[in-house]
């Protein structure tokens, strides 16, 4: 077995055992080794980005949002922005934003996507969802108007592509039915 899939399959069963903090012990290992012996751009971007997930999971949210920056600004640069990995990485820095930036990142990542991987590939529908969420978070009657708009598109083709079942589906449908509330409620206040 090689040392990253020893790493690998370690970081997993404490990510599994909820021990979020040895886990990001073994992953900085991973990462000091990979910066030390020549790992790949890419690997040292992917453990980057799962050190940010185990930051959140352990309520360090400036330090997995300085870490997603840095994932999506070497996504960037290593694969340009209409690569699936940079896509990808910029859905996960969304998630970290206020929102704002998520809001901008969010508007600019959901055409590239549609653009270049199509209006029903996972990652684009994640974008939008993201996009949606975004607007729903604004004192802004038209955005929230936008916001569902773009739900009901991207649970349409949720159920189309992947089935209701689809775990992402499922989420879309729940924010979708979520964000029809908040609206229907605001235009009866």
């Amino acid at each position: 077995m090689s040392r990253r899939t020893a790493y690998s399959v370690l970081s997993g069963g404490l990510g599994e055992a909820e021990r979020f903090e040895e886990k990001l012990g073994v992953l900085a290992v991973d990462l000091g080794n990979d910066m030390r012996f020549g790992g790949s751009d890419q690997d040292i971007l992917g453990t980057k980005n799962n050190m940010a997930n185990c930051y959140d999971e352990l309520g360090r949210e400036d330090q997995a949002r300085a870490l997603r920056r840095e994932v999506y600004a070497g996504s960037l640069r290593l694969h340009g922005p209409s690569s699936e990995i940079t896509i990808n990485s910029a859905n996960n820095l969304a998630l970290s934003l206020e929102n704002a930036e998520a809001k901008s990142l969010m508007r600019k990542n959901s055409s590239i996507s549609r653009r270049s991987l199509g209006e029903d590939h996972i990652y684009t529908l994640r974008a939008r969802s993201l996009l949606a969420g975004a607007l729903l978070k604004e004192h802004d009657f038209h955005e929230w108007h936008e916001g569902v708009a773009i739900y009901e598109d991207v649970c349409r083709r949720s159920r189309r592509v992947f089935g209701e079942s689809h775990p992402d589906t499922r989420i879309f449908q729940t924010n979708f039915d979520v964000a029809k509330k908040i609206v229907r409620l605001a235009s009866v206040g």
